[in-house]
Parts: structure tokens; sequence; C-alpha cells
């Protein structure tokens, strides 16, 4: 519907039924039903709905969603938009596919959004329930995801995929009051972030709260005194770790070798 939106663009309150869009052999950034680039953008996209038989043939395009395929170095607001799919629905793209947006910049609130019955397939990386990949300090808060699979094609992105957002960058979001059902996989936050990775990009390690942190050294650093650091992922650590305050380690069934 929109190429691109800038600085305080509000887009709101409208449905699209049945969406097809194919970008056949087009190598670039950008595609979604609703809005594909956001820009240096600081407005938001509220309660916008995407239903019926939805495909999204992207196969060479960065940045895929059903919402929001990019969202550049602004600070946008996604909140209460909806892809409740017919069967067969898919979403698919290169790398940063998602439900509700492809690539979520750092500043980006995505909130109180529903993606129903759909598969979402990143052919190269990162696909999400919600986002492909999210920057540190961004935050999604109150959203659900059911009855949805998602891949990821490079052998090497394996673990890039999750039910809320996919991968994350260096640094911590912020991810919240999730509802998953029957999602595939179930993971909150899939993996850390690596530009055409040579081994297996790492899982994401540790959670305090609601934040979590690619790696259990970085959640560490970031404790304070009473929290408890939830471990996601088997961790290795090259050196011993000297812990100097009162937390709480929640091994989570997880080991720390």
């Amino acid at each position: 519907l929109f190429g691109a939106i800038y600085d305080n663009a509000v887009v709101k309150n409208f449905t699209i039924e049945n969406v097809t869009i194919n970008t056949g052999e087009f190598t670039g950034n950008n595609a979604a039903a609703v809005v594909g680039f956001a820009h240096s953008c600081t407005g938001s996209v509220e309660n916008v709905n995407v239903i019926g038989n939805v495909n999204i043939n992207a196969k060479n395009v960065t940045g895929t969603a059903a919402i929001v395929g990019y969202d550049y170095s602004g600070k946008l607001t996604v909140k209460d938009c909806s892809v409740i799919a017919n069967q067969g629905s898919v979403i698919t793209g290169a790398a940063y596919v998602g439900g509700i947006v492809g690539y979520a910049s750092s500043n980006s609130t995505l909130n109180g959004n529903t993606v129903n019955n759909i598969n979402i397939d990143a052919t190269s990386c990162a696909a999400g329930g919600i986002a492909g990949i999210m920057l540190a300090t961004g935050s999604a808060d109150s959203n659900t995801v059911k009855n949805v699979t998602l891949t990821a094609g490079h052998e090497n992105w394996q673990n890039s995929v999750a039910a809320i957002i996919g991968c994350m960058t260096d640094g911590t979001i912020t991810v919240s009051n999730s509802t998953i059902e029957n999602v595939t996989p179930s993971a909150v936050v899939g993996s850390a972030h690596a530009d055409h990775p040579t081994s297996p990009v790492a899982k994401v390690q540790a959670r305090i709260g609601d934040k979590y942190y690619t790696t259990f050294v970085a959640a560490l650093a970031a404790a304070q005194a009473s929290e408890t650091i939830t471990l996601l992922d088997n961790v290795t650590l090259a050196e011993t770790a000297t812990i100097e305050k009162a937390i709480t380690l929640d091994l989570n069934g997880k080991t720390v070798t």
C-alpha cells in the first residue's frame, strides 16, 4: 500500500484482505503489504489487519513482512496490528522475515500485535513470528503468535528463528507478556546476530526478567544484586567468570562449562 513512510507519519485503522506479492528475481530490500520501508520514522502503524489468503514471495528481498518490511533508524511504533491468514498462507523473504515487521530498528516498539496461521520462511536467515530481527534497545510487549511455522534456509543460521524475535544484535532487547501457541520453534528470541557467519550462529544465551542478552557474560555484567539470570542455552566459558554480587543463576535445565 505504501512504498515508504517518513518523519511522523501515522498509518491506522483499516484491513487488507487477500495479499499476493511476488518480487520475482529482484534482489534488494523492503517488501510488505502495508509499508515497505519506514525511514527515520517516529510515527506509528496502528490497528491495521491483514487477513485471508496471504502469499508474499520475496525470496531475494531483505526486510519482508505482512505489515512493515524494513524499519530503518527511526522510532517506529507498530501496535494492535494483526495477520490472520487462511490455511496455506506463506511469507517468504531472504533475510529478516517477520509476521509483523521484517527488520525492526533499535528504537522500535512492537506492542499488542497478533500473527495467526501462517508459515514464515527466510531463505537465508532470521525469521520471527513478530519480527525477523530486532536491534538492541528495541521492545516487544503483549504480542500473540499462534499456528506458525518458522524456518531459515542457510545451514549456519538454523538458530535464527523464534516465535517472537528471530534474532537480535549485541546489547539487550525487552520482550514481555508473549502468548505463544502451536509455534515451531517456540523460543521467544532466537539467535545472536552475525553477518555472513562461517560457523553456526549461537542462540541467545540468557535473560534477566524481560531483558534478553546475546551472551551469558553480557548478562553477568548487567545483573544487579538480587536479580536472577535465566539461561536459555548451554554456555561454554573460555575463562573463569568472577562474580562479586549476590545474584541468582537459574540454569533452566542448561549447563555452564
